[in-house]
């Protein structure tokens, strides 16, 4: 027989009707009790220096581009790995003024 658990409600109380009931109880869930908790600009973001690698990873990059070599950006189907290799594609495109091709 299957057995329905119920678990306690997150306190939504610190969130204002601005944001949508279901973000709430997620937020709330995780442990954000209100707005106030949330960065949603790039202040919070770590800074390029602290990503791990960042320096050998740049310097491949350089070379490849210096080089006229293909660069592969590979991501997976989730939101960040659409999201950074979508960001990708289009930072090479735009800033670098490479030569694009897509599968």
């Amino acid at each position: 027989m299957i057995e329905v658990k119920r678990r306690p409600t997150a306190d939504t109380s610190g969130f204002s009707a601005a944001t949508p009931p279901l973000l709430q109880r997620i937020y709330a869930s995780r442990g954000i009790a209100s707005e106030l908790e949330l960065e949603r600009g790039a202040k919070g973001l770590l800074s390029y220096d602290k990503l791990h690698g960042i320096e050998p990873a740049v310097q491949l990059l350089v070379t490849a581009l210096a080089e006229n070599r293909r660069i592969i950006i590979v991501g997976d189907f989730d939101a960040d790995g659409a999201t950074s290799s979508a960001l990708s594609v289009l930072a090479l495109a735009a800033c670098l003024a490479a030569a694009m091709s897509t599968i």
